[in-house]
């Protein structure tokens, strides 16, 4: 009898890198194009993302600049973004659009964020309860909270930021320093007290 051989697949894992440098555009140029500043797509590899916000080159048109869209789409890998709005960007604004289905986001955002942050869970989870101790922050992001500059909920600016983020995983939301460094220091969780008094949306 012919020996019978059995093959198993091997699916690789590994871990995709990508940093993109956004251009600003005004509105006028996104009213004729609408297609997102950027777009990152992965199947089954964790994803890590580095996102770099420009400025205006020196002389270019000083109208209001349209808020720089980037997508993010992850089926079955975690996700990693890093934000960073250099010198000069300082009215360069975000919406960052994250839709990681189970998997696990970390966001870090830059010090001068200032708008808004929606969580929310995906379709397939929408009957589901959303356990709010999924969700976790630095203590410097509250701060900012507190000040005012972030807020969760689905309303925004016209010169804000805006972050959505759509998963069943843990999000977890860092803020960076005045120099780009990462902030160490104590968590909060979604669902404490204090946020509960600020009617922080999480659905």
């Amino acid at each position: 009898m012919a020996e019978q051989w059995q093959f198993r697949a091997i699916e690789q894992i590994f871990l995709v890198e990508k940093q993109e440098q956004i251009l600003p555009r005004t509105r006028d140029e996104v009213f004729r194009n609408s297609k997102p500043a950027a777009e990152f797509v992965t199947i089954c590899n964790p994803l890590k993302l580095k996102i770099l916000l420009l400025g205006r080159f020196p002389g270019w048109t000083t109208e209001s600049l349209a808020r720089s869209k980037v997508c993010v789409l992850s089926y079955k890998g975690s996700v990693k973004a890093e934000v960073y709005r250099l010198s000069g960007a300082e009215d360069h604004t975000l919406r960052l659009e994250i839709q990681a289905r189970k998997n696990p986001v970390t966001l870090i955002l830059p010090h001068s964020f200032c708008g808004t942050i929606c969580v929310r869970t995906t379709s397939e989870q929408k009957k589901k309860r959303f356990h709010l101790q999924r969700l976790t922050y630095s203590a410097a992001l509250r701060k900012r909270m507190k000040s005012g500059h972030i807020h969760f909920g689905h309303l925004v600016d016209m010169n804000e930021d805006q972050v959505l983020i759509e998963t069943s995983g843990k999000v977890t939301l860092l803020l960076m320093d005045e120099n780009d460094r990462l902030r160490k220091g104590k968590w909060s969780r979604g669902g404490t007290k204090w946020l509960y008094g600020k009617k922080v949306q999480v659905v």
